[in-house]
């Protein structure tokens, strides 16, 4: 399995981080400057169930995505699926007085076997782009942490 991870500290409470991401379509387009726009299509936003399609720049390229949320712990983690073999997740970590925000995108297998033969290829195929959502998910936690601690998010 490919495992893409970050973390950033944020200077504000655990359940403003979370209000941000249940309503991300409120708030994507400010979140990076490569996010084109979100939309729940399908149930109620940030419940487990829901669609949320999200149009953004990746490596250069538009893409359309749709992500369903496939968990929620309120005020703790939001996990969710892109696709065959991808997915990801939210995660919040109470500190003193904020939050330790860490953002985790999986593609592969989860099956040992098949990791073993089918991620290396999957990690050449998908190759500059890994470094790319590297990349972005550290801006995200950035911006992230800089929109947290400047104003509040409803």
């Amino acid at each position: 399995m490919i495992v893409l991870r970050d973390e950033v500290e944020i200077g504000a409470p655990p359940e403003r981080a979370f209000a941000f991401l249940s309503r991300i379509d409120l708030h994507y387009t400010d979140w990076h400057p490569n996010h084109r726009g979100a939309e729940w299509v399908e149930g109620q936003p940030g419940e487990a169930g829901a669609v949320l399609a999200v149009e953004e720049v990746l490596h250069g390229k538009l893409h359309r995505l749709r992500l369903r949320i496939t968990a929620v712990r309120p005020g703790r983690e939001i996990r969710y699926r892109i696709g065959p073999g991808a997915r990801g997740a939210f995660r919040f970590a109470r500190l003193n007085g904020g939050v330790r925000f860490a953002a985790e995108l999986t593609f592969g297998w989860n099956r040992p076997l098949l990791s073993r033969l089918l991620d290396p290829m999957l990690a050449r195929l998908l190759g500059k782009r890994l470094e790319a959502l590297r990349r972005h998910m550290e801006e995200e936690g950035r911006n992230l942490k800089a929109l947290l601690e400047r104003r509040s998010v409803s």
